[in-house]
């Protein structure tokens, strides 16, 4: 027997324990993924402890799936390091319970409740995709979900979206896994699809942010709708390669919200010409003009062009809005809803 089989039994105990109604608890057997028991109450009710090492979403999912109907007559738990809120939202979701060995639980059967959470996971891995995938200086990770987020009824082969993006197919590979992992993603025989693009998003959202090392505040004596015809203008003249985002950006795709700052991104090469071309200052205070300095090109992947505006991408568009919170927040979902999942209704 595996010793974390060994850790299922005493958390599931441990918690369960704790409850007067239960009178005991008698493990029956084992198979190669779990531990049958059965909890005494007042009558004898019988449940199935399902262990894993990481409960990442996407795979509790599928295991609950394999499982079928049959499984549902005992009350399964989830077991595992660390449950986080996303797997326990699957677990909720399919009416399961969940122990992990952080302190967290949600077990409620029959006459039985308990409920234990905000507990840190005492057993972080070192994953480098998870902690660097949404980090904003990972332009290679960055281009991949941007790739794939660009038509959502694409199936992407792993092969040709490594072409596309111009990286190895490994780190394609890597990608891939996590978003399956975390339950956003599905591998069939066309390839890749995304199925929950919002949870990528949000996620993103949460670890997505701009350096005050990477942006530039200035001001321009120009009005922002001047500003913004001018700078469409000048970077089109001048082939500099740039686009509006933040404020900007997002009233192009969902004009909902009035705003006295322009937000544009710009390549790192071609700020001191665009600043002389356009005669506008960095300043330490009063700035109507926030520059974001590109590195790398992946914010411009799928930038668009509406009504003669260059304009970013709808999810680019939507990370910088989520930064810059309440109003921006409220036209980032507009964009979301209508842009990325194509909700026009």
């Amino acid at each position: 027997m595996k010793i974390i089989d060994m850790d299922a039994e005493s958390a599931v105990k441990k918690k369960l324990g704790l409850l007067p109604v239960v009178k005991n608890i008698v493990f029956t057997d084992r198979t190669k993924d779990s531990i049958l028991a059965d909890v005494y109450t007042d009558k004898r009710i019988p449940v199935q402890i399902i262990s894993f090492d990481r409960a990442f979403p996407g795979v509790i999912e599928q295991k609950l799936k394999r499982q079928g109907k049959d499984a549902e007559l005992r009350y399964r738990i989830i077991t595992a390091p660390y449950v986080s809120k996303l797997s326990a939202d699957v677990c909720k979701k399919n009416g399961v319970g969940y122990v992990d060995y952080s302190g967290n639980c949600l077990i409620s059967f029959d006459s039985i409740y308990i409920s234990d959470i905000g507990h840190e996971n005492l057993f972080p891995k070192k994953d480098k995709i998870s902690r660097n995938l949404f980090k904003t200086s990972s332009h290679v990770t960055s281009s991949i979900i941007k790739v794939i987020l660009k038509d959502l009824s694409i199936s992407w082969k792993l092969q040709k979206l490594s072409e596309e993006v111009g990286c190895s197919i490994g780190m394609v590979a890597k990608v891939k896994e996590y978003l399956c992992n975390q339950g956003w993603a599905e591998m069939g025989k066309a390839g890749l699809r995304i199925t929950n693009p919002a949870g990528i998003l949000e996620a993103w959202s949460e670890s997505y942010n701009i350096d005050k090392e990477n942006m530039i505040n200035a001001y321009t004596l120009l009005s922002v709708p001047e500003f913004e015809k001018a700078f469409g203008k000048t970077i089109t003249d001048k082939s500099y390669t740039g686009c509006l985002t933040g404020f900007s950006g997002g009233a192009r795709y969902a004009p909902v919200v009035r705003y006295t700052k322009v937000h544009i991104w710009l390549s790192q090469k071609d700020i001191a010409g665009f600043m002389e071309d356009m005669q506008i200052k960095q300043v330490d205070s009063g700035a109507n003009i926030s520059i974001y300095i590109a590195e790398e090109d992946d914010v411009f992947i799928d930038r668009r062009e509406i009504n003669g505006d260059i304009v970013a991408s709808p999810v680019q568009a939507y990370l910088d809005l989520m930064q810059l919170k309440g109003r921006g927040e409220e036209m980032a979902e507009i964009i979301l809803s209508k842009e990325i999942l194509n909700d026009k209704g």
